[in-house]
């Protein structure tokens, strides 16, 4: 189903409060352009833009066959063309636990904020301490600008997932993960 026309479905009201999300996978700029464009015309005015994920079964060939648009590129193109009439966004993960990996993300979120992300949403994570250090980070830098984090609950089933790495983007540290499934044996025994 197009985005746009779930959003359509769901959202009723107060258009200009909710958060769409754009992803770049499988889709070039004209693309993400023209479903931003169409959500525009049914009232919302607020977008987070990724560049998209690979998913845990592809393998290096098929992610090299798939067309990702980056956000960066993609939140300058709808600032520029939009004028300020709205709100645009990226993510960033902050919850990465090697030196080559947290530097990755932290490129990646001041080349969003040089693009003029207005706004920057944190995946899915569980370490408050990564979240107040991508905050200082920022603060470093003289990068003031919103940040939301985003919540997901425990549950044993997502424990499950997200340990096996079935969940896209969601990272967590290695004692968490020790403590989860030490969790996980002992429940099922």
């Amino acid at each position: 189903m197009d985005p746009v026309t779930f959003a359509d479905c769901i959202c009723r009201s107060s258009r200009d409060s909710h958060l769409l999300y754009a992803s770049g996978r499988n889709r070039n700029k004209a693309q993400l352009f023209g479903m931003v464009k169409h959500a525009i015309a049914e009232g919302f005015k607020n977008f987070c833009l990724v560049s998209g994920h690979t998913r845990m079964d592809e393998d290096i060939q098929s992610v090299s066959r798939t067309l990702f648009t980056e956000s960066s590129d993609s939140i300058r193109t709808l600032r520029e063309a939009c004028d300020g009439s709205i709100l645009t966004g990226g993510a960033v993960n902050p919850f990465q636990y090697t030196p080559q990996c947290v530097y990755t993300q932290y490129f990646s979120l001041v080349k969003k904020i040089a693009s003029g992300a207005s706004f920057i949403v944190a995946q899915f994570g569980w370490d408050m301490k990564k979240l107040q250090e991508m905050r200082w980070n920022l603060f470093r830098r003289f990068l003031e600008i919103p940040s939301f984090a985003r919540i997901l609950f425990m549950t044993p089933e997502l424990a499950e997932k997200v340990c096996s790495g079935k969940i896209p983007g969601i990272r967590i540290s290695p004692d968490l993960e020790n403590v989860l499934t030490e969790e996980m044996r002992q429940g099922a025994s």
